[in-house]
């Protein structure tokens, strides 16, 4: 029986270590959070424009093709909570800091927090950029306790697949005209309705921090400046009309209450099937485009674009 006990202890002793070594890997294996902080921890001094939000600015906004002191903060599924936590932890880094884009869209009032969500995405705040919401020995302070994406960034490892990965500025890479696939047109429905929720108990959640982080903008003497990028056609046509009237509807109420500009580009037609990876993201070639048409837009001074 003790022999047995042995055994039994020295496999769980194995299996932890296995565990531990494959958390420590994980933690070094390069990617956006990690390159975004190191960014801003390094050269925060010279930034001047501030992009925030979701990934349809992570993957549509070039900085180098809006100008010369721009840092891409956004990440895949960022909300207003925190584009706010980030912003309020990095602004003393950014002491030259004079314009914030804030990424508005159809989903942004009625996404659920990330606890209610997708709560594994904490980790990455907490373990590469710093913000200890929940505390080093919550579910967030391991990247092992979402085992399936842990075992999928090990394999990959494992298997010298690159990561998922963005530039020094903090664009998005991933997303190239040439890894495009096929049929990437028919995404627009299936993503229209991950987007739609008629539960509108998140919208006082997500108005409270986007009024929050105008707020914060403003104290530190940044323009807030909301911007909504192109989405494909096959997309805007499954768009639930009762969310998107009050989406239009509360992004109006905080243009005019704050007085800010908001950029509207959702339906532009200047923006083709070539731009777009998949229906609501634009490609690299497509972020490029929209990136210039945005630097023209911000250097006029309009209340908000003409649907």
């Amino acid at each position: 029986m003790k022999r047995f006990l042995s055994y039994v202890g020295v496999f769980a002793l194995v299996v932890l270590l296995s565990l531990a070594a494959g958390e420590v890997i994980v933690r070094n294996i390069p990617n956006p959070y990690k390159i975004k902080a190191r960014g801003l921890e390094r050269n925060g001094d010279r930034v001047a424009t501030l992009v925030l939000g979701s990934s349809h600015t992570y993957y549509g906004i070039v900085p180098e093709a809006l100008g010369d002191s721009v840092f891409n903060l956004a990440n895949i599924s960022q909300n207003y909570e925190y584009d706010y936590l980030l912003l309020e932890k990095y602004a003393p880094l950014m002491p030259n800091l004079r314009r914030v884009i804030i990424n508005v869209g159809y989903s942004s009032f009625s996404d659920s927090d990330f606890p209610h969500g997708e709560w594994w995405q904490e980790t990455n705040y907490q373990l590469y950029m710093g913000v200890n919401k929940h505390g080093q020995l919550s579910r967030t302070g391991f990247e092992i306790s979402n085992f399936p994406i842990y075992a999928g960034k090990l394999r990959k490892f494992m298997m010298r697949k690159s990561p998922a990965i963005c530039d020094t500025a903090g664009f998005g890479l991933d997303y190239t005209f040439d890894s495009r696939y096929d049929g990437w047109e028919r995404t627009g429905e299936i993503a229209a309705r991950r987007h739609t929720s008629t539960d509108t108990s998140w919208v006082g959640y997500n108005l409270g921090y986007l009024r929050r982080l105008i707020n914060l903008c403003r104290a530190i003497g940044a323009e807030p400046v909301l911007v909504t990028p192109p989405c494909y056609a096959t997309y805007n046509e499954h768009l639930d009309k009762a969310q998107f009237d009050r989406y239009v509807d509360l992004t109006d109420t905080v243009v005019a209450a704050y007085g800010l500009r908001w950029l509207d580009f959702l339906t532009d037609s200047r923006f083709t099937a070539d731009d777009f990876w998949d229906a609501d993201h634009l490609n690299d070639r497509g972020a490029l485009k929209f990136t210039r048409v945005l630097r023209d837009s911000l250097a006029v001074t309009p209340a908000r674009s003409v649907r």
